[in-house]
């Protein structure tokens, strides 16, 4: 899998995220809070493994080993912000549409996703690839 990303804003790094010939736009954090740490999962290459979201209640995608980071996930969810006002505290949203600070359709974009992950874990090791 690969997630390159392109829109960069105040709140919010949007990209695509694609695997085999699927393709979709993805939500993350801002690549920089006011003091200067970067939010967004660090640029790099990380294995991915299916596993029960102890905050989601459902088997999502997590990355494993990023650096200074735990429990970073892909998962549905739509619109990244302030603290308060996000639904992502760091993890991957996958969507079918973007707008500023916003991915549409959530859930339809993780469904098509998951079989695709599932099938890839299946046939061996997965690894996101994170630019």
């Amino acid at each position: 899998m690969t997630l390159l990303r392109k829109i960069y804003t105040d709140n919010s790094t949007i990209g695509k995220l694609s695997i085999d010939d699927y393709e979709c736009w993805c939500l993350e954090p801002t690549a920089r809070r006011q003091d200067g740490k970067p939010v967004c999962i660090p640029k790099g290459r990380y294995k991915v493994e299916m596993r029960e979201s102890a905050k989601h209640k459902m088997m999502v995608p997590g990355l494993l080993e990023v650096p200074g980071r735990t429990d970073i996930e892909i998962h549905i969810g739509n619109k990244a912000g302030s603290f308060e006002a996000t639904d992502t505290l760091g993890c991957i949203l996958p969507g079918k549409d973007h707008m500023v600070d916003w991915v549409s359709d959530s859930r339809i974009a993780f469904n098509e996703l998951i079989p695709l992950m599932v099938k890839a874990l299946k046939e061996g090791e997965l690894f996101i690839n994170v630019v």
